[in-house]
């Protein structure tokens, strides 16, 4: 706001997220915070959860922001990375990313649909090097552990291979 304009953010809802986007921007609320894990001597990453209002997603933070994060925090995350990490969709929050604190308690979030629990593939009408990704269905079995509510949501998403 230096010239005294207002700054338009593009932010990207997470049940838009795909594998292997870069550079979006997206404004979250945190859930859960797992524990910290050392990956190599002296790096390590902290697994969150977190939502907006279209969906819910795992995500994997790297460097000192990992330990400033928090239940409830409302933070807007740029220049992060969708990958598949484990067979699972992941927002993968790099030294790289900026993260800014926008407040807390108070954000709408939907833990349901979590982009993590979809399953992924290759779009096979995709040409040339640049994959297009689809949605094959969520995992049975993470599906088969959800609240009955939660699963309906699912069910009628992909009707087919969710029992």
């Amino acid at each position: 706001m230096d010239s005294g304009r207002l700054t338009h953010i593009n932010l990207l809802p997470l049940i838009a997220l795909r594998p292997g986007m870069k550079g979006f921007t997206c404004e979250a609320i945190v859930l859960e915070i797992g524990q910290e894990i050392e990956v190599k001597q002296g790096q390590f990453v902290r697994d969150i959860f977190i939502a907006d209002e279209t969906a819910s997603i795992n995500a994997s933070v790297w460097g000192e922001v990992r330990t400033q994060l928090h239940p409830a925090d409302i933070v807007r995350i740029s220049g992060s990375v969708a990958r598949i990490h484990k067979e699972a969709l992941t927002l993968s929050v790099t030294e790289e990313a900026a993260v800014t604190h926008l407040g807390e308690f108070t954000k709408v979030a939907a833990e349901v649909p979590n982009m993590s629990f979809l399953q992924w593939a290759v779009d096979p009408k995709s040409d040339g090097p640049s994959k297009r990704w689809m949605v094959r269905q969520p995992k049975p079995t993470m599906v088969q552990q959800l609240h009955p509510s939660e699963r309906e949501v699912y069910l009628k998403a992909f009707p087919e291979g969710c029992s």
